[in-house]
């Protein structure tokens, strides 16, 4: 019997590869605020801010955890671009 041939006796209930072992976790802060001014008995405006990544930590994709790939370990992509906010207003009624 050949190595080839071995690997077809082992029973395999899992992946070969944990891919998200490898990978950074996400540490982001998100928060918004929002206020609402009534006008009337039914209806009010509503100001918001939202802000999102505001610690502006980065944020890198997975290595490659292919050992047969000549990228094994490395980061391709890099991390997602700096603090974003967004501010809004409405009408609810």
């Amino acid at each position: 019997m050949s190595a080839a041939d071995a690997l077809h006796y082992h029973l395999r209930n899992f992946p070969t590869t944990f891919s998200n072992l490898r990978a950074d976790g996400i540490n982001q802060w998100d928060p918004s605020i929002s206020k609402r001014f009534a006008l009337a008995e039914k209806k009010s405006v509503q100001i918001r801010m939202e802000a999102y990544n505001v610690l502006n930590h980065p944020v890198f994709a997975a290595p490659s955890t292919t050992a047969s790939n000549t990228a094994f370990g490395l980061l391709r992509r890099w991390p997602t671009g700096s603090g974003r906010y967004s501010w809004g207003r409405g009408l609810v009624w």
